[in-house]
């Protein structure tokens, strides 16, 4: 009888593990499930057990037809109809076609970041009829060629679909040159107890410095007089951890990767 019941937990429990690799991930898919060449699996095969399909309407980014301008950022945008009742989720990486990472994904509201920043996901299923989310991209540098923007999407579990967009840098000489953040120094990094920016002579009257958590929540905003260098106390409530820090002036942005090691 014994043996008989522990046969019967066995195979209760494969059926139930079995059943949860076809569940949504309501708090965000595991990193690598884009569709991308680099990636090479997605979230309708390996997640939910079904083929996608392509679509071209859910994934959409403020970039201009000419091009990205290598550093500045941009929107990206991902927007899920249908039932009020239907649990809705993403991941979107920005890619080259070997599967690296291009640029700084940088997560808002309702979503974050997995898989070292290289993705960016739901946080929280959403059930609007209508489903949106709005988080940001840093361009690469110049000279790093065309990004694919690639994305999957899930509404409830069978409904699972991909969509790529293929962005080009922008070759205008002129565009390039409005960035004024070239040979901009942050230092140290990692950082501790403070970091020092060191600007180049372009920069002109005010500029913001902020600083984002891998979540996108807004830990630092600090208006700065243009000058050759400045030194940031960097506030003790801060954990240790991988932060964005966003320099603006005007129009134009640069966002770097800083690390906090306490």
């Amino acid at each position: 009888m014994k043996t008989k019941f522990t046969q019967l937990f066995f195979a209760l429990s494969i059926v139930l593990i079995s059943s949860s690799l076809l569940i949504s991930e309501p708090l965000g898919a595991p990193a690598g499930y884009t569709g991308s060449p680099g990636d090479a699996n997605n979230c309708g095969i390996a997640c939910h057990g079904v083929t996608p399909t392509t679509v071209t309407n859910v994934l959409n980014a403020n970039i201009p037809s000419s091009g990205y301008t290598p550093n500045a950022t941009y929107n990206i945008t991902v927007s899920i109809s249908g039932s009020p009742t239907s649990k809705k989720g993403f991941q979107v990486s920005t890619q080259d076609n070997s599967g690296n990472l291009k640029g700084v994904l940088v997560a808002g509201a309702g979503s974050k970041t997995v898989g070292m920043s290289k993705y960016v996901t739901h946080n929280m299923y959403k059930t609007d009829a209508t489903s949106i989310w709005i988080f940001n991209w840093t361009a690469p540098v110049s000279g790093s060629g065309s990004v694919g923007i690639y994305g999957a999407f899930v509404n409830n579990k069978p409904n699972v679909s991909l969509q790529s967009l293929m962005v080009n840098e922008s070759t205008s000489t002129a565009v390039n040159e409005l960035n004024l953040f070239n040979g901009v120094e942050i230092y140290p990094n990692p950082a501790s107890d403070f970091i020092n920016i060191r600007l180049n002579n372009k920069l002109d009257g005010i500029f913001t410095f902020q600083l984002f958590d891998m979540t996108g929540k807004e830990k630092m905003n600090v208006n700065l007089n243009a000058s050759n260098q400045f030194k940031i106390e960097i506030p003790n409530e801060l954990e240790k951890g991988i932060y964005i820090l966003k320099l603006k002036n005007g129009e134009t942005e640069k966002c770097i990767k800083l690390l906090i090691a306490k």
